[in-house]
């Protein structure tokens, strides 16, 4: 199953990445760790009143091995249009780093994305994080385990939600995989299941966490809703809000299109989630 989310990654450059050429205001590849890693750069959308927008910072998927932010330049660009400020940090791949590794880069991006707000005029009080695959894996564990964005230096109380679409939260078991898969999934999140359930959000959830619109889709791999529904019961157990979206029709990549599409429910319940009821409108 994980590995699909792999295959899933190239269709959803073929299909998200074919952008039309107009564009809000862009700044890329600003470094957000000086050590001149491409992966530890990060490019940000601007609406045209960004003072007033919230900031989301959105973790793109790739089964932690593939993966570009330059592939979801539209993505940017087409929520900068509909008034909010996107971020979209590159994160290390396997085998370069780890899932623990990966969800620590964007830690450090978020931390960076706080730290110089003011220059850009960001409003670091409406700040949300949202992932897509292994990217909403990523930013599930920044929400419900504080740990990570306090060692990056950031105050835990300042995310306001996240979004994640089309998810993995318990990756304990991998005993579904074929082994050749399990071989390149253990080095990514451990090679013990104790190891694993480090990096996996539905365990040991904070009761600080922030809210959660979980969103699956229906013709996504035939497990995809019962972990969106396993997680929101794991974050409702611990005291923490949530809720899922069934996004029938829509296959892996499918939950994506639908979050950006202005004529999608699912885009709907994101714009009403970070507050936003109507184009750049509180």
């Amino acid at each position: 199953m994980l590995r699909t989310l792999a295959v899933a990654w190239l269709l959803c450059l073929a299909l998200i990445g074919s952008a039309h050429a107009s564009t809000p205001r862009s700044i890329v590849d600003i470094p957000y760790i000086a050590d001149g890693l491409d992966t530890h750069r990060l490019d940000l959308y601007l609406p045209v009143a960004p003072a007033n927008a919230p900031v989301v910072v959105f973790v793109y998927g790739g089964a932690f091995m593939q993966g570009d932010r330059r592939g979801f330049a539209k993505v940017g660009r087409d929520l900068a249009r509909q008034g909010i400020v996107l971020v979209i940090p590159s994160y290390r791949l396997f085998p370069d780093s780890d899932a623990q590794g990966a969800t620590n880069d964007v830690a450090a991006a978020v931390a960076w994305t706080i730290a110089h707000a003011a220059p850009y005029g960001l409003d670091t009080s409406r700040l949300y994080l949202a992932g897509h695959s292994a990217g909403a894996q990523i930013v599930s564990m920044l929400g419900t385990h504080p740990a990570y964005l306090r060692t990056a230096g950031v105050d835990f109380s300042l995310v306001r939600g996240v979004i994640s679409l089309a998810g993995v939260y318990d990756v304990r078991n991998l005993s579904d995989e074929p082994h050749s898969w399990q071989v390149v999934d253990f080095k990514i999140y451990g090679q013990t299941s104790d190891a694993r359930a480090r990096i996996s959000p539905a365990l040991d959830i904070d009761p600080h966490a922030p809210p959660f619109m979980i969103v699956c889709g229906s013709d996504d791999d035939p497990d995809a809703c019962d972990r969106a529904i396993y997680f929101m019961r794991r974050l409702h157990a611990a005291g923490v809000s949530a809720f899922v979206i069934r996004d029938m029709g829509a296959d892996h990549v499918g939950v994506l299109r639908s979050a950006i599409d202005p004529r999608d429910p699912v885009f709907a319940a994101l714009m009403h989630f970070i507050g936003l009821t109507t184009k750049g409108t509180p």
